[in-house]
């Protein structure tokens, strides 16, 4: 079951203040800013925290008591969850979202074998559909897919108990705070149908083939072997293995389309795709990566 989340309440001058509920299921609470020293204290048990559950490892009990030490000073906060709760993916989830502005925290990532795999699948699908369906149906098959996701965000902001059906349903592939945010697969979805909008299959092609590829392949490289921080939290390491498979696969989709020539929209399509990934900030870069690779392919089409 998804944690509770007090939308009821706010803190003011450290003392509650009543506001009307909210059916806005996204919705956190946001805390007052803790004083420096106390948020030091609470980010790095946070950061602890994150370090063992990303990889799958139970909280030790000297970090438990640090939470539940913690908790008083930060009631918003769901840390006594984190530190005994049954779902502390979803409590460390909440809780960096709430602190958002206050410190960076990292995200819990899922397992990345089956992320990658699904974004392979799903970007495998879309070429086909690009190289063998009639410019008419892949129009129409494209905005209904970005309708229907849609249609699903609004039913989940809506409907708290169909928020945690979907949220579990793709628990073993989504970021535990996606339950309260537009999940990747819609702006994955919603990048395919603008690509598809274009009108320009090889260009469109491009794009899915680096999000397909390209991403996963920087995620994997970066956590095994990245040591250098670059802007997003993203390694050295993952952002040339970006560009290198980004122009591997760049390439192999302008082959699949005839286009010619390969060398510069390939690379520059891998370029733009790696500088997104490290640039879209807030935006879901399963929007801003197809984007920008097509971009850059096009660029490249026209230097000729």
């Amino acid at each position: 079951m998804p944690l509770p989340v007090p939308v009821g309440t706010r803190e003011r001058c450290g003392q509650p203040e009543a506001r009307p509920e909210r059916r806005r299921y996204y919705a956190l609470p946001v805390p007052p800013a803790p004083a420096d020293d106390a948020l030091d204290a609470l980010e790095d048990a946070l950061r602890l925290a994150h370090a063992r559950l990303q990889r799958g490892r139970p909280l030790d009990d000297a970090l438990k008591a640090r939470l539940r030490a913690l908790a008083p000073a930060h009631p918003a906060l769901p840390l006594a969850q984190l530190a005994d709760g049954p779902d502390r993916a979803e409590a460390y989830a909440l809780v960096a979202r709430a602190l958002h502005g206050s410190c960076a925290l990292p995200r819990l990532r899922p397992p990345h074998a089956r992320r990658a795999l699904l974004h392979a699948l799903v970007g495998a699908a879309a070429l086909a559909f690009l190289r063998f369906t009639p410019e008419r149906v892949l129009l129409w098959t494209a905005s209904s897919a970005a309708a229907l996701v849609w249609s699903l965000e609004a039913l989940r902001l809506r409907s708290p108990a169909w928020n945690a059906r979907v949220a579990g349903l793709f628990a073993a592939t989504a970021h535990p705070d996606e339950r309260h945010r537009v999940n990747s697969g819609t702006w994955y979805v919603s990048g395919l149908a603008l690509l598809a909008w274009t009108r320009r299959p090889a260009l469109a092609a491009v794009g899915v083939a680096v999000l397909a590829l390209a991403d996963p392949a920087a995620g994997i490289v970066g956590r095994r072997l990245g040591r250098g921080r670059l802007p997003g939290g993203r390694s050295v390491a993952g952002s040339l293995a970006f560009v290198l498979v980004g122009f591997g696969a760049a390439s192999g989709a302008l082959l699949l389309f005839g286009a010619r020539p390969l060398l510069a929209p390939a690379l520059l399509g891998a370029l733009a795709g790696a500088a997104a990934e490290l640039l879209s900030g807030p935006v879901d870069d399963n929007l801003t990566i197809p984007l920008a690779a097509a971009a850059g392919a096009w660029a490249g089409l026209a230097l000729g």
